[in-house]
């Protein structure tokens, strides 16, 4: 019999497991179990806590043909409601994160593993041309853009051949998106890389010299966060402004429904509109606005 996972949530955790899987946060909650049913949440806790284990930078999570796909550092997750998942692929490396764009599921992964699937239950790996761990990729213009250690950018533009582009740097990359016509991506001492086509890049500066972990675009403006708490700014990913610290480390950022979301490795979650104002979110309703974004995002 194939591998199966049952979750059993009363309505509130039914709603913490739709945010965390909307946002792609953390997946303590959803963590694969063979023919076992999983635990609801204990009453007062909350799906956003736990320790730096469970945070894994990167949004880790894509939707594409009805289905949305999960990776963890064990393997990948599949689901076509959002609250049962079965477990589709067991990895051989740890997974750093997923992206959906032109039919496929592409999800990348330490010592640059690629795997690509149509459905989310059958993968494939492809060679990266490199043995630099991928921590982030973005799909965009046409193009997979996927970003690492040493500084490796590796594009593709079918998912399938892939080739390293030069970036100029050497520093680990962590973050990767797309908007405003503009590829960027950041990484270490303060990295900023901006693209056009994702083959040429040039550096900017960020006036910082943090570990920026994640970058996103959303509500016309680009946010990266850092590892300290810093929090950049940009309308046009060429000039960047350092906003007020939120006083955490930073692992991941995620943007959803018309808010930028972090979380830090002690578990704590910030939400902001514009990447300049901040507040610690403590409840679901406060990340996502009662049940209404929830149905807005068709969960």
């Amino acid at each position: 019999m194939k591998a199966r996972t049952i979750l059993k949530l009363t309505a509130r955790d039914h709603l913490l497991s739709v945010i965390t899987v909307i946002l792609g946060l953390q997946t303590g909650a959803l963590s694969a179990t063979t023919e076992a049913e999983l635990s609801p949440i204990p009453p007062g806790s909350s799906a956003f806590s736990g320790g730096p284990g469970q945070l894994v930078p990167g949004c880790r999570f894509a939707e594409g043909k009805g289905m949305r796909v999960m990776v963890k550092a064990t393997g990948i997750l599949r689901s076509a409601d959002g609250f049962n998942w079965q477990e589709s692929h067991k990895a051989n490396a740890p997974l750093y994160n997923i992206t959906f764009g032109d039919g496929l599921f592409v999800a990348v992964g330490h010592g640059g593993t690629i795997l690509v699937s149509q459905d989310g239950a059958v993968w494939a790996n492809r060679r990266s041309g490199t043995p630099s761990s991928l921590h982030d990729i973005a799909y965009a213009k046409g193009s997979f853009i996927a970003v690492g250690n040493e500084g490796v950018i590796a594009t593709s533009t079918d998912g399938m051949s892939w080739h390293i582009q030069n970036s100029g740097t050497d520093e680990r990359l962590h973050g990767v998106t797309y908007g405003n016509g503009l590829f960027v991506a950041v990484g270490y001492h303060g990295t900023i890389l901006t693209s056009k086509d994702g083959v040429n890049w040039k550096t900017r500066e960020s006036q910082i010299e943090e570990r920026l972990q994640g970058v996103q675009y959303g509500n016309g403006t680009f946010v990266a966060i850092s590892w300290h708490g810093h929090v950049l700014t940009s309308k046009t990913g060429i000039t960047w402004k350092s906003q007020a610290g939120l006083g955490a480390d930073l692992a991941q950022l995620s943007y959803k429904n018309g808010a930028f979301v972090s979380c830090s490795s002690q578990g704590g979650v910030w939400v902001s509109a514009n990447g300049k104002l901040w507040s610690r979110a403590t409840t679901p309703e406060q990340i996502v606005p009662a049940s209404a974004a929830v149905a807005k995002a068709g969960w």
